[in-house]
């Protein structure tokens, strides 16, 4: 039973999120696990779909328009990497 609730829309997740995105339009949907950081510095537009497994790290920013869906297991990441601070 809780396994297949992983892959059902989860509304009162939405809604946690909602709260801490920078902004978010109406008809956020997030399906299964989800991983977000920072979402403070997450822009979402109208009617998004966040699918099972997605990792988000807003730490740069992220800002995302109306109507996309972001398909399951991607990773959207907006740091950087100073290749000068690589130690070999």
């Amino acid at each position: 039973m809780i396994h297949n609730l992983q892959y059902r829309i989860l509304p009162f997740k939405a809604i946690y999120y909602k709260v801490l995105f920078s902004s978010c339009g109406n008809g956020l949907k997030l399906w299964g696990r989800c991983y977000i950081k920072n979402p403070q510095n997450i822009k979402l537009g109208r009617n998004v779909s966040i699918n099972d497994g997605v990792y988000l790290n807003g730490l740069g920013g992220i800002e995302i328009g109306d109507g996309v869906s972001i398909s399951a297991t991607s990773i959207i990441v907006s740091t950087t990497l100073d290749s000068n601070d690589l130690r070999s």
